[in-house]
């Protein structure tokens, strides 16, 4: 039995969801995330590889850590 209906719900008042950190790490909601890749003249950028996915018997996803863990890539998705 799924309860969907009903006003007994357990969601956080607006003033406490604003003070709790994101999804990970201890970043507040309202602040954006820092960028990994920032362009111009930033230069080279070390990564670190975490994990070597095998797809398909010719395809690898490839996975890098980023220097700070709160930090994502800055890169713009190019086309879907």
């Amino acid at each position: 039995m799924s309860g969907g209906g009903g006003g007994a719900t357990t969601s956080a008042s607006k003033e406490e969801q604003k003070n709790v950190p994101a999804n990970a790490g201890d970043r507040v909601a309202d602040k954006p995330a820092p960028k990994a890749f920032t362009g111009g003249d930033q230069g080279f950028l070390d990564l670190k590889l975490s994990n070597v996915e095998t797809v398909n018997h010719n395809t690898k996803r490839f996975r890098f850590e980023l220097p700070d863990k709160d930090q994502v890539s800055g890169l713009s998705i190019a086309c879907q």
